[in-house]
């Protein structure tokens, strides 16, 4: 009986010792993807600033293509 009390005590030591592993890869774990997340959030960030700088630049180009396209119109019509 004793026996199975030693080894039942040496059993649960193992399998704490696995229960502390595991928590401390959980740990680490969970601290990689609050750095990833983090990462991955500045850069959706930067990704939407962009866009927002491409947008304006279309609208830019845009209005300079009309007001171009406008004034050649208009020579098109005094030449003709």
């Amino acid at each position: 009986m004793k026996e199975d009390k030693q080894t039942l005590a040496v059993t649960v030591e193992v399998l704490n010792k696995k229960l502390d592993e595991i928590i401390n890869k959980q740990k680490y774990l969970e601290k990689e993807l609050q750095k990833n997340n983090k990462a991955i959030m500045q850069r959706i960030n930067k990704v939407q600033e962009y866009n927002e700088i491409d947008d304006m630049r279309c609208k830019i180009i845009s209005n300079q293509l009309n007001a171009i396209l406008k004034k050649l119109s208009e020579i098109n019509q005094k030449m003709y």
